[in-house]
């Protein structure tokens, strides 16, 4: 992986709440910043620590970012003492995540709380393009798995981007 900022205009920001990290994204949410915020959160979760993802500043959030969003969930509940939870407000939540199920699935509190520490950008470490495919082919299956009015298409595009990695580690 090599560390360079995000495309666009787009940041990650980390603080810490009482017992919480947290992790703010400002401008979008694409397959690019969820590799991130995934390896990011995973290793938050993986190290005993409750994770609150704020969405408020974000305006925008694609497909792999929205699947990604089910694994950090899923992951979150494999542990019994953390949490992972996302903080988006009534507006947030209209606007990026109703046109799925996911605020039915996520745990969502309107209001994150300051943070006790400074805020940091945390730099993004943009993974090989292998391993961005599979990230992107792994969250359109979970979408898929979920269910609703667009699974079949997510389904599609997890097939399709499976059969394109395979062909690309045969070449």
């Amino acid at each position: 992986m090599t560390t360079n900022p995000l495309p666009g205009n787009s940041q990650l920001v980390m603080g810490h709440a009482e017992n919480e990290v947290i992790v703010r994204i400002v401008g979008r949410g694409t397959m690019h910043e969820s590799a991130c915020v995934r390896a990011f959160i995973e290793d938050c979760l993986d190290n005993d620590a409750s994770v609150l993802l704020d969405l408020n500043a974000c305006n925008y959030l694609d497909s792999t970012f929205l699947g990604c969003l089910i694994a950090l969930h899923r992951l979150g509940k494999r542990h019994e003492n953390i949490a992972f939870r996302v903080c988006a407000d009534h507006a947030t939540c209209q606007r990026l995540l109703s046109t799925s199920t996911l605020t039915r699935l996520l745990n969502i509190v309107p209001q994150c709380p300051s943070m006790s520490t400074d805020e940091v950008c945390v730099a993004a470490e943009v993974p090989e393009p292998d391993a961005l495919g599979r990230h992107v082919m792994q969250c359109h299956r979970l979408l898929a798995d979920l269910g609703g009015e667009h699974a079949e298409q997510f389904r599609a595009i997890a097939n399709r981007l499976e059969l394109e990695l395979e062909h690309s580690r045969r070449t």
